[in-house]
């Protein structure tokens, strides 16, 4: 199955059926997607009333390509593609990704036609139904119906709705998150939730992995597997249908047979799993494991351009189980170098509204570089204001040369959205939108800690 997924990630070659000059139609948008992403493979579009789209050689059918196929996108709609994966069953093609909903999301009806589905598609295995794509950006693939384009990084993101996934990859991509592979597994017909985990464990690719659920096929598997990723790399989950409206809301959405909360919340726990209660901690989770080393231990030292935000900052920590420490008397004689005597000689570092650039650096270094201290929260010290700009960028930039000399985090706040910066954009994943959800995210970094040591 390994060797399998890899063919479904990185294809040498890729059909469309069902594809379109249309720009109203799913045959149309996907193929664009493939092309304007930068794909490098060989690319057949098949549609049997054209003989070109979009300036690539079409074909009548499938039959009709003589090259071995990898991966083919159905584009049809629902009461053709069992036809469509027969006629890939008969061309051993790979995978197949089923695009159309229709199936067991829409009753008895539907969830026949399904495992029809299945059935015919004999050795190919199957994508979907009613799902969005994929995505590799190792490999320029954007095989899916969205606009999104992430930036090549770190993050695997499994998603049981297209929709949600897709926009949460655009989210990510604004907010400097970087992404290697995304699959909308839809209603799971044959590849689950449990496959995609098992080839992402090893995938070199992937440093993180997120999945959203809504329900499970079989949660024996999944956790089999969710324990496979845990031991090498964070699982972060986003589990919907947490309420009873949920719940019927997830059987009509992708046909998933939800689980009372309680019993998934004990199940994620023992397996290791990390979990998002938000679409928002989703994304700051992501952006946390993905750039940031884990805490070795739970002493953080606070440096805040103003003092009340130091106050909050203080506050989380602690209700987080956090120790905001008493700084060492060699820390404060090396500060006392750099900022005024009337400073608070205390933990929060206030830097007393100084504009100096290089003293917020040399404070922030003498923090880091402690060795009484696992974690730095910096607050304000990235403003937002468009008059410091160069100084955000380079407060930023030597942040991450900080991050990697020492191996600790340093989680940035920023106060204010008033300009927009591509540097910050693109290297942005150090930066939260307020102290508590930093703090938030680095509690369950600490948790993944302890767990891989329990494990170990």
């Amino acid at each position: 199955m390994r060797i399998q997924m890899e063919s479904l990630f990185e294809p040498e070659a890729i059909a469309v059926i069902g594809a379109s000059s249309d720009p109203n139609k799913w045959g149309h948008r996907i193929l664009r997607n493939i092309i304007n992403g930068g794909y490098a493979g060989r690319i057949y579009p098949v549609n049997p009333r054209a003989k070109s789209i979009l300036g690539i050689k079409a074909y009548p059918s499938l039959t009709e390509i003589t090259d071995q196929i990898d991966l083919v996108l159905i584009c049809t709609p629902a009461e053709k593609a069992i036809d469509v994966v027969k006629e890939c069953q008969k061309r051993n093609v790979k995978f197949a990704v089923v695009i159309p909903a229709g199936f067991s999301e829409v009753g008895e009806e539907g969830r026949i036609a399904e495992k029809e589905l299945v059935r015919a598609a004999g050795r190919c295995r199957l994508v979907g139904p009613n799902t969005m794509g994929v995505m590799s950006t190792s490999k320029s693939l954007y095989a899916y119906m969205s606009l999104a384009k992430p930036r090549k990084g770190p993050v695997s993101f499994i998603s049981q709705s297209g929709n949600l996934g897709t926009q949460i990859l655009g989210r990510g991509q604004r907010q400097g998150i970087g992404f290697c592979r995304f699959v909308s597994s839809g209603n799971e017909a044959d590849l689950t939730m449990a496959d995609y985990l098992s080839f992402l464990a090893r995938d070199n690719e992937t440093g993180v992995v997120l999945s959203y659920i809504e329900g499970f096929k079989n949660a024996i598997s999944f956790l089999r597997s969710a324990r496979e990723v845990t031991r090498r790399k964070p699982l972060i989950v986003y589990k919907a249908g947490r309420t009873p409206v949920g719940v019927r809301a997830a059987r009509s959405h992708c046909g998933a047979l939800a689980s009372q909360d309680e019993i998934c919340e004990g199940a994620f726990l023992q397996v290791g799993c990390t979990r998002a209660r938000s679409t928002e901690d989703l994304l700051d989770l992501a952006k946390a494991f993905s750039s940031l080393p884990l805490p070795s231990g739970r002493r953080v030292a606070i440096l805040s351009w103003g003092g009340g935000w130091g106050v909050v900052g203080a506050d989380s920590c602690y209700e987080k189980g956090f120790e905001v420490i008493a700084l060492p008397p060699s820390v404060i004689e090396k500060i006392d170098a750099l900022l005024p005597s009337y400073w608070s000689r205390g933990n929060p570092v206030d830097l007393v509204g100084s504009l100096d650039l290089e003293k917020h650096l040399g404070c922030l270094e003498i923090l880091v570089a402690n060795d009484g201290i696992d974690i730095v929260l910096a607050l304000g010290t990235i403003s937002g204001f468009p008059d410091f700009r160069k100084h955000d960028e380079r407060f930023l930039a030597r942040t991450i040369e900080l991050v990697r000399k020492y191996k600790k985090p340093i989680m940035l706040v920023k106060m204010f959205e008033g300009y927009e910066s591509e540097y910050l954009e693109s290297h942005g994943s150090l930066i939260f939108p307020s102290p508590e959800r930093a703090i938030s995210a680095l509690r369950k970094m600490y948790e993944y800690k302890r767990y891989l040591e329990r494990a170990s």
